[in-house]
């Protein structure tokens, strides 16, 4: 639906990553007048999850925009989506990279249930058995570049540029 609502914006979605560099967000403002917003607004219960820059920039300049509505099945998974969806589209660095990571992962052992302790750990959180990778590590391995080897602990390749 193409449309010029006011939608909702959950403060915790919008602040989950750093804003756009200024010049980043200039291009992207530039391309948006130039051909229109392209990707759709993604919501989750009538909330951004998804295009809160696209969203600010239409709003500004008057411009027509399109919503796709997605399902989460938790608040936590909603915010691991967006991290994911970033962390696939930003130029971040390595440090914020790893931080983001850590948000995936503390949010994926805290979607287990519980206090948050894994079968590594007694219920008062302290760690039994040291040196083991968890599974939930290997699973965001998987779904991220370059993560296997903070899950892992093994040195990654040097950046090339």
């Amino acid at each position: 639906m193409i449309h010029r609502q006011i939608l909702a914006i959950d403060e915790e979605f919008q602040n989950l990553l750093p804003p756009l560099p200024k010049d980043t967000r200039e291009e992207l403002e530039y391309s948006i007048l130039a051909e229109g917003c392209r990707d759709a607004i993604v919501l989750w219960n009538g909330v951004i999850v998804d295009g809160h820059n696209r969203y600010a920039i239409c709003g500004t300049h008057g411009l027509p925009f399109q919503t796709v509505e997605k399902s989460f099945g938790s608040r936590d998974e909603a915010k691991m989506w967006i991290i994911s969806t970033q962390l696939n589209r930003r130029q971040l660095s390595r440090k914020e990279i790893s931080y983001y990571r850590g948000v995936q992962y503390n949010l994926a052992k805290l979607a287990q249930g519980g206090t948050g302790a894994n079968q590594h750990m007694e219920q008062t959180g302290q760690n039994v058995q040291s040196g083991d990778t968890s599974a939930t590590a290997q699973r965001i391995a998987a779904e991220l570049p370059g993560a296997r080897y903070a899950a892992t602990r093994t040195r990654p390749p040097p950046l090339t540029r």
